[in-house]
């Protein structure tokens, strides 16, 4: 085992603590965020077409799904870089697959959440 010298005050680990795969979630749900964001930005930018013919009230509602859409777009982002942060520790494993898979998968359930309600603006 070799240990390495911590902080005055930390304890002493082992880098056998390491964990050797801990990129690879991050990586799988960069790769899916990355190939799905696209898509998600591109309903976002066409979705004021389907609010060509709405009255005042319903332009509202639009605008506040809109908006409300474009700053959840935020939740995958910090999602993904939590994943990332994580100390390369066996302890985080777990977490660290969680937000991995949670950041794409939010990604898309906000898609389906914005075409939803898309529907029922007008």
């Amino acid at each position: 085992m070799t240990y390495y010298m911590p902080p005055p005050g930390m304890p002493a680990t082992t880098m056998d603590d390491r964990h050797w795969g801990a990129w690879i979630a991050p990586c799988i749900a960069t790769i899916v965020t990355v190939i799905v964001a696209p898509f998600a930005f591109m309903v976002l930018m066409l979705s004021p077409m389907a609010c060509d013919s709405c009255s005042a009230t319903e332009q509202d509602d639009f605008s506040v799904l809109f908006w409300s859409f474009a700053a959840g777009l935020v939740i995958p982002v910090a999602l993904l870089t939590a994943s990332w942060l994580l100390p390369w520790r066996r302890q985080y494993v777990a977490a660290r697959i969680i937000l991995a898979v949670l950041a794409p998968g939010s990604l898309i359930g906000l898609l389906l959440l914005f075409i939803q309600l898309l529907g029922s603006v007008h």
